[in-house]
């Protein structure tokens, strides 16, 4: 069994050294520092020229076209899914043999969840900046529009995943080829819906972050939460703090 893992980044930085792991520069075809380090996101099939509204997910979208691999997945070059126990660190990094015998038992392997404390994950992102609640509003109210246009039996998941204060976040996930395929053709196909509308830095990807669970719920898919692996991890003062300072 094959599993391919593409590590999304925009930058040289230090890699796992494991056939299941794949660099992937995102954005590759518009980067003014991409010279060939890793492999591209501009081969074959790809959306890498709309990096600065999808940003990770012209990684994720070139994985759904371009690799045949029994199970994919996407990591960020400083995120990844790991084991509980370790540490945040490359050596604690969920390997194939791990993510087989996982989805033997589960349709869907994800890191822990996102918890908001204060306020559910709409309230958050609307209040998440400065003089944005509006714009931020109106996104949420086009990503509804965009899942009632091309799937409205997805709505009331989607409405849960609003109102909920535990999401999986950060477009991270690992499946087996035909779930992940599946997946990323409805996700596209509403997030292209949504394109029509919107053109703005990074807001598809964040849009993008609301739509696992709520595929995962309308298609009653079975998941495993795993630790996040974070190789610049920072104090929950330093989260606290960067979020007030955005906020104000």
């Amino acid at each position: 069994m094959e599993t391919k893992i593409i590590i999304a980044t925009h930058k040289e930085y230090v890699m796992p050294v494991s056939k299941s792991y794949l660099p992937l520069w995102v954005g590759a075809e518009i980067s003014k520092t991409y010279k060939g380090q890793y492999q591209g996101d501009n081969t074959g099939d790809n959306i890498s020229s709309d990096n600065s509204n999808f940003n990770e997910l012209t990684g994720l979208y070139w994985l759904w076209k371009n690799i045949h691999s029994d199970y994919k997945g996407l990591a960020h070059y400083r995120r990844y899914i790991g084991y509980t126990g370790g540490g945040n660190n490359l050596e604690n990094i969920i390997e194939s043999d791990s993510i087989e015998k996982y989805l033997e038992k589960y349709d869907v392997i994800v890191p822990a969840p996102k918890k908001f404390y204060v306020m559910n994950s709409y309230n958050h992102y609307i209040n998440s900046m400065k003089g944005m609640k509006d714009t931020h509003k109106k996104d949420l109210e086009m990503l509804r529009d965009a899942v009632r246009k091309v799937s409205p039996d997805y709505l009331p998941a989607l409405e849960k995943v609003y109102h909920s204060n535990k999401v999986h976040m950060l477009n991270m996930f690992i499946m087996k080829q035909k779930d992940f395929d599946n997946y990323c053709k409805w996700l596209f196909e509403v997030l292209f819906e949504m394109k029509k509308h919107v053109e703005r830095y990074r807001v598809l990807a964040v849009m993008g972050e609301f739509m696992l669970d709520t595929y995962m719920l309308t298609n009653n898919m079975t998941y495993v939460e795993m630790p996040l692996i974070e190789l610049e991890k920072v104090s929950l003062f330093e989260r606290v703090f960067n979020r007030i300072k955005k906020m104000i």
